[in-house]
């Protein structure tokens, strides 16, 4: 399979080389340049295939291409030596929120994660919490209600797991001093922490709702609006696609053998090239949630992606997966550049290029253009066997292609080098946590753009960042009072009015579940219990006072 890059415009970058192939490109054409080569070796940046992540439905995305094709003039390919217009791009970019040269990590972050979504999941952990309890028909002796205080607290312990990686969540309290966090262990006990990632809750759906994301639905949009207006893209904008790690049950889990994560939810993402700032995301939830208007997925995912972007004259940038010339042409039309690489067997590739040479002589390049569509195949070898560097010539396209195609791995790598959260079976969890950490990257793009502070780091890195978010979050709290709840008695079954009631239970003797934590030296072993909670308790005391701490009153016998 060889390689193309397809662009109305003048900057493309990358160079493609295999060993038993050329590689090929296209783009707008500009003057050619020469460079100084580096120390890279024989091989390119790029040495092994952009295959397509849905591997299953590459014969369908050619033959889509080639149907777009057919309802298409035929394009006539010709030399590549007429000049293209580019038109000017003159749009404001940059920050479009008021922050003070002062600022702290703490109002970047929230200028994504807002206190409103704090305070949301305030509200619905509690709710949550309140439902379980109800349909479990007794109170949770360990859970009391959370405050925006401890929420703040438990998403920087959250971060601060990402940045203290460790195999077990519990070695942060672990007596070992070796293990154990300090700091962790002043803000919550581990059973508190244990209680808060067992209720949290971001949105209960609807009972008839189709949405597959309705459990992250309210975050998920404000967080995807808060990217769009706080920042406005710059000239050059990456599209490209980011996996979030998942093996549960969910139905939108894709699996991609070819990719470093092979099983996961995946993103469409767009990133500023330079930064890495994500201004726009959309989630992949199968071959149903497309438009069925005859468009190919890598159609649909470019023209939705790059929908804020019409009329601006904005350069955008993606891989083989995405380009055809019917995309190439349609972003033309609404006044959006774009370069990428091209599968040769692409519907009106030029010909020309398909049967090249095996080998082309190091700097040789051959192009092609119809009008404002280019298509370059080169072959870019810098270092020579005796180890001299060499000056060789490329055109433009590939060397602007070359340094922007990036910006969504950018995002991956400050991604993926401090994983928010813990593992979960709930897939929204994972979600949630990737939504966090895309609030933690903007944000500190922002407070890079922002802060004027001289610090005493020559380098403030996203770690610096990270590890100063989380005091901020954390702020001095400490859940240190010991908080009981109050005594709730459940309405009983009137029908049934020893619902809790002390019998022998059908299964082997343990442990009495009140004697054991309530001072009892000596261990209790009992056949006998609660059949409704399904606990073991030794005597009828033992019943009535674990009834009664969990606010349920049991009648006498």
């Amino acid at each position: 399979m060889g390689f193309t890059c397809v662009v109305p415009y003048e900057r493309i970058v990358s160079s493609f080389r295999r060993a038993e192939e050329p590689s090929y490109q296209i783009g707008a054409r500009d003057n050619d340049e020469s460079i100084e080569g580096e120390d890279n070796g024989n091989v390119s940046d790029i040495d092994v295939p952009l295959v397509s992540d849905e591997e299953d439905n590459v014969d369908d995305e050619i033959v889509q291409d080639q149907e777009d094709g057919n309802n298409m003039n035929e394009i006539i390919w010709s030399e590549a030596s007429e000049d293209v217009n580019v038109r000017q791009f003159t749009e404001s970019t940059g920050p479009q929120v008021l922050l003070n040269a002062d600022v702290s990590e703490l109002e970047c972050f929230n200028t994504f994660f807002t206190t409103e979504m704090i305070g949301k999941l305030v509200q619905e952990t509690n709710l949550n919490a309140r439902r379980k309890q109800q349909l479990a028909g007794r109170n949770d002796p360990n859970w009391t209600e959370t405050d925006f205080g401890e929420m703040s607290a438990y998403l920087g312990i959250l971060i601060l797991m990402g940045i203290i990686q460790v195999p077990d969540y519990k070695f942060l309290w672990s007596t070992n001093k070796f293990l154990a966090n300090g700091g962790v262990k002043d803000v919550m006990p581990v059973k508190r922490y244990e209680k808060l990632t067992q209720y949290l809750h971001v949105n209960e759906p609807e009972a008839d709702s189709t949405d597959k994301l309705a459990r992250i639905r309210p975050i998920l949009d404000s967080v995807l609006e808060r990217c769009r207006i706080a920042n406005k893209p710059r000239q050059n904008q990456s599209i490209d696609e980011a996996m979030i790690p998942y093996k549960g049950r969910f139905s939108a889990k894709q699996y991609v053998p070819s990719k470093p994560v092979k099983w996961g939810i995946k993103v469409w993402m767009r990133c500023d090239t330079t930064s890495g700032y994500c201004h726009e995301f959309d989630v992949y939830l199968g071959k149903g949630s497309n438009p069925n208007n005859g468009k190919s997925l890598s159609y649909h995912v470019i023209t939705k992606l790059s929908e804020e972007l019409k009329g601006k004259f904005h350069h955008v940038y993606f891989d083989s997966f995405f380009t055809s010339i019917p995309l190439a042409l349609n972003l033309l039309e609404n006044g959006i550049y774009m370069c990428g690489t091209i599968r040769k067997n692409r519907k009106q590739f030029p010909e020309e290029l398909k049967n090249l040479p095996i080998r082309l002589e190091q700097g040789q390049y051959v192009g092609r253009q119809c009008g404002s569509l280019v298509a370059v195949s080169d072959i870019t070898e810098r270092r020579q066997k005796d180890g001299t560097m060499k000056q060789i010539t490329r055109p433009r396209i590939i060397t602007n292609y070359q340094a922007n195609f990036r910006g969504v791995d950018i995002c991956d790598q400050l991604r993926s080098k401090y994983p928010v959260g813990r593992s979960s079976k709930k897939w929204w969890k994972f979600l949630f946590n990737f939504l966090t950490n895309i609030c933690i990257i903007n944000g500190f793009v922002l407070y890079d753009h922002f802060n004027q502070v001289e610090k005493k780091k020559k380098r403030y890195t996203q770690l610096d960042f990270r590890i100063n978010l989380v005091g901020h979050l954390v702020n001095g709290y400490s859940y240190t009072k010991k908080r009981t709840p109050g005594l709730v008695v459940y309405p009983m079954n009137m029908s049934n009015p020893n619902m809790h009631r002390h019998t022998r239970l059908k299964r082997k003797k343990s442990t009495c579940k009140f004697c054991t934590k309530h001072g009892e030296k000596k261990r209790k072993e009992t056949i006998h219990g609660c059949i409704r909670c399904d606990k073991h308790l030794c005597c009828y005391e033992c019943h009535r006072r674990f009834h009664a701490l969990i606010g349920v009153v049991v009648m006498e016998e």
